[in-house]
């Protein structure tokens, strides 16, 4: 698969050669005395130079080492752009991973495995998997829906998940006393359901967002009572994903077509708003919160080639919050895609840098931004071993491979073609 490698313009614009010619760190600069040393007050000419020879040239003491020259031209070279691994292990077999990171550094991940789901932790290295009760006879294919949410203490764990076509969502969740549940988060006598995403508060509190056609929110009580799920949108619509941000409030984004945005305190809700108003699709969204409260999005545009032939195109983005978003309407381009692909996911680290990664052919690729930034660079392939894309259909999210920042360090997980979770570690430098 062709790759798009920066022009040497765009190097120059990143990397500015007067940083190169800038004293660095361990440069010394030193006064000169305007009197050099010669008898008549004149600067002695020839003894500077005989000095500056012994010196190297710079008023250091000589360093004859090969060694040290290249120590010091390596920390003196700019970082290329690109990602750069730094860890690379196989977690154990399944598919279909969710990933999340708490404040401690610690991830969680969620798989399935066998028809049941499988929950794992790592904070240097990988705990045994932990079977969730009641998870037996989960189908295998994209009909589960299988979301994740850990609180930023990482002290609460809440999963949803279907059972197939129009059944109930179920949910369970994690504390310091292991798994509970399952319960019936959105009964289907209420509605049929497929799509579900959890969030949750601080106090406690726990959330469902379920749908398949209307969006429904369904709240269980720290005391374990669930209420009747409340209606916020009417419509066609799927694929919801939802976040809690760093101030309690919880962000959602779905697809009816275009993408579609809301947030609330868990008491009361936004009016839904439409982040993308052109006339393509807009399909499957990724959401993150970044400092400040920023809610950053990429999607799946398709594009309709004529007489219904529609195609996946591009990875495109956005950020902002309810009534302003980038990109005008269309989103900003990430790429285009040259292969079949399954939709981004996303992430933003402390800093604001943006990272997206998806599917194409048997290639995961990843492109980021900076903090503040429109312009993505890359894609960079991070391995060429991934499952291809499942079946090529608008809900085709399971295999995107999840992202997580633990500080610096980019971590993602994503199922090889041999049925296997691959974890890989790095940082990015956009």
């Amino acid at each position: 698969m062709k790759r798009r490698t920066m022009p040497a313009a765009l190097l120059a614009a990143w990397f500015p050669i007067a940083a190169a010619c800038s004293p660095g760190d361990d440069d010394a600069v030193v006064d000169v005395p305007a009197d050099r040393g010669g008898d008549d007050g004149t600067p002695d000419v020839e003894a500077g130079l005989e000095a500056d020879a012994d010196a190297g040239g710079d008023g250091t003491e000589p360093d004859d080492s090969e060694a040290g020259l290249e120590a010091e031209a390596e920390a003196d070279a700019p970082v290329e752009p690109g990602f750069h691994e730094t860890g690379r292990e196989v977690v154990g077999d399944g598919w279909h991973p969710r990933l999340a990171a708490d404040r401690d550094g610690r991830l969680h991940l969620l798989v399935q495995d066998d028809g049941l789901l499988r929950y794992r932790t790592w904070n240097g290295s990988w705990s045994a998997p932990e079977t969730l009760a009641g998870s037996e006879g989960v189908p295998g294919g994209k009909a589960t829906r299988h979301r994740m949410w850990v609180s930023a203490d990482g002290t609460r764990v809440y999963v949803s998940w279907g059972t197939g076509w129009d059944t109930d969502i179920r949910f369970a969740w994690r504390d310091g006393g292991g798994w509970h549940g399952p319960e019936t988060a959105c009964p289907r006598t209420v509605r049929p359901w497929e799509y579900a995403a959890p969030a949750g508060r601080s106090g406690g509190d726990a959330y469902v967002f379920c749908m398949v056609d209307d969006l429904w929110v369904a709240h269980r009580s720290p005391a374990g009572i669930w209420e009747s799920p409340v209606h916020l949108w009417t419509g066609a619509s799927k694929h919801v994903v939802a976040v809690t941000g760093a101030d309690d409030r919880i962000h959602l984004a779905f697809r009816f077509a275009r993408v579609y945005y809301a947030n609330g305190d868990g008491t009361s809700w936004s009016p839904v708003r439409e982040v993308t108003t052109h006339g393509d699709s807009a399909e499957l969204p990724a959401i993150a919160v970044g400092p400040g409260g920023v809610v950053h999005l990429a999607w799946q545009r398709w594009l309709d080639h004529g007489g219904g032939a529609w195609a996946i195109d591009s990875v495109r983005y956005a950020r902002g919050n309810d009534d302003t978003w980038s990109g005008g309407g269309p989103g900003v381009l990430v790429h285009e895609y040259e292969a079949p692909a399954n939709p981004p996911e996303l992430a933003v680290d402390d800093a604001g840098r943006v990272v997206t990664a998806w599917v194409e052919a048997d290639e995961v690729l990843l492109a980021a931004a900076a903090a503040g930034g429109e312009s993505f660079l890359g894609p960079w392939a991070v391995a060429d071993d991934a499952a291809p894309p499942h079946d090529g259909a608008l809900e085709n999210d399971l295999a995107t491979p999840p992202l997580a920042f633990v500080g610096p360090t980019l971590h993602l997980v994503y199922e090889d073609d041999a049925g296997r979770i691959v974890h890989v570690s790095g940082t990015v430098t956009p």
